[in-house]
């Protein structure tokens, strides 16, 4: 082989390397709501209408300092034009862990018909960001039209910060006195 087939191999290996097409990121502000137990969540979805790599940021709004997180992603699959396959998701850095389940329709066999992302309570500061990334339409061509969705919840609890936690228990200590000497 000549100096000029490999050179041309390598130029052919290159342009081929070049042609994946980078990932379409999002961002999106979620903003929390108060749940009837003390808590705050935030319901995420998400339609792809393209087939292709995708990043999607969720800056969640509405919490400063520290607190628990806990989350759940799903999606329904089928057919490449309704199929998203998750390939990571984190909070501030932390993974998901993920479930892929089958379903058999007819004569087709779909191995990655449903998926379930979990994340259990995890404490951090704030800011938090989830970030998910995944394909949608796995096996078409990037930029085909298709209808694929995901979706998932957020809940955040925030924990008390030390200076609170420290003046609840002196205030607790204090009663606890004054109980104890009108008791005298």
């Amino acid at each position: 082989m000549s100096i000029r087939h490999i050179f041309s191999a390598l130029v052919l290996a290159l342009a081929g390397s070049a042609a994946v097409a980078a990932p379409i990121v999002t961002t999106s502000n979620i903003a929390l709501v108060s749940d009837p137990h003390g808590g705050r969540s935030a319901g995420i979805s998400r339609t792809v209408l393209t087939a292709g790599l995708f990043t999607d940021l969720y800056i969640i709004t509405g919490v400063s300092g520290f607190a628990l997180l806990d989350g759940v992603l799903n999606t329904m699959g089928g057919p490449a034009a309704v199929d998203i396959d998750f390939y990571s998701a984190t909070i501030n850095g932390v993974a998901f862990n993920f479930t892929k389940f089958s379903q058999i329709s007819g004569r087709t066999v779909y191995l990655d018909f449903r998926e379930i992302g979990v994340f259990s309570e995890t404490g951090f500061n704030s800011p938090f960001t989830l970030t998910i990334n995944g394909r949608a339409g796995e096996g078409l061509a990037d930029g085909t039209a298709i209808n694929a969705t995901y979706s998932g919840t957020v809940n955040v609890n925030t924990v008390p910060e030390p200076a609170s936690m420290a003046l609840l228990v002196v205030g607790l200590l204090g009663a606890g006195a004054i109980t104890r000497r009108r008791q005298a």
